[in-house]
C-alpha cells in the first residue's frame, strides 16, 4: 500500500469519526479535533521557524536583513510578551496591528470582492435586457436583494401603525428570501462536501475493485 493510499484511509477513518458527533459527543471526536488543531498549529510553527530560519542563515553568513524585515522582527518580538502579565501591555502593539490590518483587509475584501460584484451582478439584467422575461427576471432580483437588505434596518420605516405592518410585512419577506438562500447555499456546500467524501472513497477502493 502506498503512502497515498495510506493518508485516504487515515482521512476517510478520521472523516467517519468526526460523522460520529451527529450521533453524541464522543471522546473518539475530540481526539480528532484536537489532532486537526494540533496539526494545525504545529504545520504553522514549522513554517514559522524555517521561516525564520532562513533569516537567521542569511544574517550568519553576511547577508544583512533587508529593512522591511525589521518591523515584522520587532512586533514579533514584542508580541512574545503577551506571555508575561507585568509586561502584556508591550504585546497590545502588535495585537492592535494585526487587529488593525486584518479588519482593513476583510472590508476592503468585502467591498471590492462582495458588494460590489453583487450590486453590478443585480443590475446587469436591466442593462442586457432584449425582452420582457430578461428585464421581469432583473426586476425580480433587484426586488428580492432590496428586501433581503431592508430585513435588517426595519426602524427605517417610521413608527406609524401603517408603517409598522409594512415592516412586518418586509421583514417576513425579507426572512422568507434569506432563508432561502442560506438553504440553497447550505444544499451546495453539502453536496460539494458529499462528492468529495464519495471521490474519495472511491480513490481508495478502486485498486481494489478493479476501477
Amino acid at each position: 500500500m502506498t503512502l497515498e493510499a495510506i493518508g485516504l484511509l487515515v482521512g476517510a477513518i478520521v472523516t467517519l469519526i468526526i460523522f460520529t458527533y451527529l450521533l453524541s459527543d464522543n471522546p473518539l471526536y475530540r481526539w480528532v479535533l484536537a489532532l486537526v488543531v494540533g496539526s494545525g498549529a504545529g504545520y504553522a510553527l514549522a513554517i514559522t521557524l524555517n521561516f525564520l530560519y532562513q533569516w537567521v542563515m542569511k544574517s550568519a553568513n553576511g547577508e544583512l536583513l533587508p529593512a522591511v524585515a525589521i518591523p515584522p522582527l520587532v512586533l514579533g518580538f514584542l508580541l512574545l510578551f503577551k506571555g508575561f502579565p507585568k509586561l502584556a501591555s508591550w504585546g497590545g502593539i502588535p495585537m492592535g496591528f494585526i487587529l488593525g490590518v486584518g479588519a482593513a483587509v476583510a472590508i476592503s475584501g468585502a467591498v471590492w470582492g462582495t458588494i460590489l460584484p453583487q450590486a453590478l451582478a443585480t443590475a446587469a439584467p436591466f442593462a442586457a435586457a432584449q425582452d420582457g422575461g430578461a428585464f421581469l427576471e432583473g426586476f425580480f432580483i433587484l426586488i428580492g436583494t432590496i428586501l433581503s437588505l431592508l430585513t435588517f434596518s426595519p426602524r427605517a420605516f417610521g413608527t406609524h401603525p401603517r408603517s409598522q405592518l409594512a415592516v412586518r410585512l418586509v421583514r417576513r419577506l425579507g426572512q422568507d428570501l434569506v432563508t432561502i438562500a442560506l438553504a440553497v447555499a447550505f444544499v451546495g456546500a453539502l453536496t460539494s462536501a458529499l462528492t468529495l467524501f464519495i471521490a474519495c472513497w472511491w480513490m481508495m477502493l478502486a485498486p481494489f475493485l478493479g476501477g
